[in-house]
């Protein structure tokens, strides 16, 4: 409960993206149960972000531990992971990857 609120934050927007990302992979794959299930945990990913997001990114900023700031640490350390893990190359691009390394030229990435 001590790290400054914006680890928080940097972990919402990167775990924000797996939705992203895997909506857009899954379109080229053939159709199982664990890209399926892939994308139904990224949706409840997306979604519990959204609702538990600002609550808390305040406890973290406040250092106080709330349902909503532990629900936010599981699903962006621990759920995060499964989507990848189930959906494997099914569900991941390399387009955020690349984009962002093409993006450190710039100073103000740093």
């Amino acid at each position: 409960m001590h790290a400054p609120a914006r680890y928080l934050i940097a972990g919402i927007g990167d775990t924000l993206a797996k939705w992203f990302e895997t909506k857009c992979s899954i379109k080229k794959a053939v159709p199982n149960v664990l890209n399926q299930t892939a994308i139904a945990i990224a949706g409840k990913l997306y979604q519990t972000l959204l609702e538990s997001g600002k609550e808390a990114v305040s406890s973290a900023g406040s250092h106080r531990s709330t349902r909503q700031f532990e629900d936010l640490v599981d699903a962006i350390i621990l759920v995060s992971g499964s989507v990848s893990g189930y959906g494997g190359d099914d569900c991941r691009t390399a387009a955020a990857h690349a984009i962002y390394s093409g993006l450190t030229i710039f100073p103000e990435v740093h």
